[in-house]
């Protein structure tokens, strides 16, 4: 049973991250690229 739970727990947890996933996969792109314009604070990428 205790195998039978986790099975089914796994499952639920794959199509779950699966919908975030495609779900954020248009709006990552824009998130992921706001921040670095918004923040003057950070240095270049070129900098150590």
């Amino acid at each position: 049973m205790r195998w039978l739970f986790i099975a089914v727990l796994m499952i639920l947890v794959g199509c779950v991250l699966s919908i975030i996933w495609m779900n954020d996969s248009g709006l990552g792109r824009i998130e992921v690229t706001q921040p670095q314009a918004q923040n003057p604070l950070a240095p270049p990428p070129g900098t150590p």
